[in-house]
């Protein structure tokens, strides 16, 4: 049990810290929709490497470091240590992700803002529903149980990654409004 609130804590941190650090600077970022990309190819690459990252450095950790420690104290803060180390930056970067769409949804639609963040909000939501059904269904039937949880994080960090690839082409790069050029076309309606 606190190892999961550990690992909840850690998860939340990282992703209140990311929605933090993105909404100081949304105004300076130009294409926020391109940010949401990279974010989401970010959190793809870095989930396409977790797993040995983790086995790796699991086991340096109960070979080398946790045998050299003196005190259960020391052990314990390696290990939350560990834990953040290896959490955060993704945690972080998925902190940004629905900051960023959203922003950028406004600025797409500003004259539909809030139909436009509404659907996104229940579209998102439903995908966070969806993938935790996918991922928690009991009596052995759910995705994680069926398939090892390395085979698992693959399928999932290759969709986000999918999902970040099409927002970094050069097409739809320029297919997206701007900063300065939604402000235009919100300054000449009013």
């Amino acid at each position: 049990a606190y190892a999961q609130t550990l690992g909840l804590a850690i998860f939340m941190g990282g992703m209140a810290l990311g929605s933090w650090l993105v909404s100081r600077y949304t105004g300076r970022i130009a294409n926020l929709l391109l940010g949401y990309a990279f974010a989401e190819l970010g959190i793809g690459l870095l989930a396409i490497v977790f797993h040995a990252v983790f086995i790796s450095a699991t086991g340096w950790a109960f070979d080398s470091v946790l045998p050299s420690l003196g005190s259960p104290f020391a052990v314990d803060v390696f290990k939350w240590t560990l834990a953040s180390v290896l959490i955060i930056p993704a945690s972080v970067l998925l902190g940004t992700t629905f900051p960023l769409m959203s922003a950028g949804i406004i600025r797409l639609y500003p004259q539909d803002s809030g139909r436009a963040l509404s659907m996104l909000y229940v579209t998102h939501s439903l995908g966070a529903a969806f993938g935790v059904l996918a991922m928690t269904r009991p009596s052995g039937t759910s995705l994680a149980s069926r398939c090892a949880t390395e085979v698992t994080t693959r399928c999932s960090s290759r969709a986000a990654a999918g999902v970040g690839v099409p927002g970094a082409t050069p097409s739809w790069r320029t297919s997206c409004p701007t900063r300065t050029s939604a402000t235009r076309s919100t300054s000449r309606r009013t």
